[in-house]
């Protein structure tokens, strides 16, 4: 798997097997200020575009944002339809029972209007991730 990006508060991996991209939110000793988020996924559009994958999986347990309503309607505005328009069908997010307010915040996120459009799964393991991008290929 290649490293594409390293950042402070994620990295991300191309995988070439699945044609996804991988996030892995690290440990941060802060969160993520809203404008420094919006930046990240402004750059990961960048690398959808550029390497044209189907999808990506965001490893969240070490996820620092909870997403405000101001944000996730900014998301389902500007992201979504950048997603959709380079071709993203589905999105896999891996979180663990401990972090139930962020996992809800992205789970309203994507149950915006424009954010119905592709396909969104949660889980708890990287594999069973995984595998959910094996079977809709």
């Amino acid at each position: 798997m290649e490293i594409l990006k390293e950042k402070q508060f994620w990295d991300i991996h191309y995988n070439s097997n699945l044609n996804i991209l991988e996030l892995y939110w690290k440990k941060s000793n802060r969160d993520i200020e809203k404008e420094e988020f919006e930046n990240y996924l402004f750059e990961l559009v960048e690398l959808i575009e550029k390497y044209q994958v189907d999808g990506f999986l965001v490893d969240a347990r070490a996820y620092h944002v909870v997403m405000s309503l101001e944000v996730q309607a900014w998301h389902d505005e500007h992201i979504i339809p950048l997603y959709v328009k380079n071709g993203i069908k589905n999105i896999v997010f891996i979180f663990t029972e401990e972090d139930l307010i962020p996992f809800l915040s992205v789970e309203q996120t994507f149950e915006e209007e424009k954010a119905m459009m592709i396909t969104t799964s949660f889980t708890d393991d990287i594999e069973k991730a995984r595998t959910i991008f094996v079977k809709s290929t």
